[in-house]
């Protein structure tokens, strides 16, 4: 997960976690976050470009 917020300002990464999983989860990704083994985040800079955004990765084990 790499996140890319939509203003310049220090946030906590572990806050998103939760939010994106359940989005995954309502898409349909998978139909139970227990399924999750392993999750890495990164921040990055805001992108002035956009207004912020999100990218998932998401592989099979």
């Amino acid at each position: 997960i790499l996140l890319h917020p939509p203003k310049a300002y220090t946030y906590d990464i572990d806050n998103y976690f939760k939010q994106i999983a359940d989005c995954l989860k309502k898409g349909r990704w998978y139909t139970d976050d227990s399924q999750i083994y392993e999750l890495k985040g990164i921040k990055r800079n805001k992108d002035p470009n956009k207004e912020g955004f999100v990218n998932v990765l998401i592989e099979t084990i």
